[in-house]
């Protein structure tokens, strides 16, 4: 019952980064958009500094999760390390690969939250 729980935990996870991957990639990142938490600081820095996104986010989503797992343990920082990590990885290789959408500032918005926000619902 275990390795069950800890499977579809996974995939969740896995499908989870996936989509955060893709909407920073396709709808928010080209479109100048700031999706607000930790990706928008990735985000802000990426442009700032003019290097890619995903390589900002790993290194934030690595410095909190070492932070978090300094001041509480391993167990509770452990899948949010894993999305964070998991997104800058999937962010890296769709980075500048997948279409994306400049057409309606409004729509890249409206489509890059629903994205992110799907595995919440």
């Amino acid at each position: 019952m275990n390795g069950n729980k800890t499977a579809k935990s996974a995939a969740v996870i896995l499908t989870s980064s996936l989509l955060m991957a893709v909407a920073l990639a396709v709808f928010t990142i080209p479109n100048n958009l700031i999706p607000g938490g930790m990706s928008s600081v990735a985000t802000t820095v990426g442009y700032l500094l003019k290097c890619r996104v995903s390589l900002v986010y790993f290194v934030l989503c690595v410095m909190v999760a070492a932070l978090g797992i300094w001041q509480l343990s391993v167990k509770p920082i452990l899948k949010a390390a894993c999305i964070g990590l998991g997104s800058s990885v999937w962010l890296a290789l769709f980075e500048g690969r997948l279409p994306v959408y400049t057409g309606n500032t409004l729509v890249a918005a409206v489509a890059g939250a629903r994205a992110w926000a799907w595995p919440l619902a």
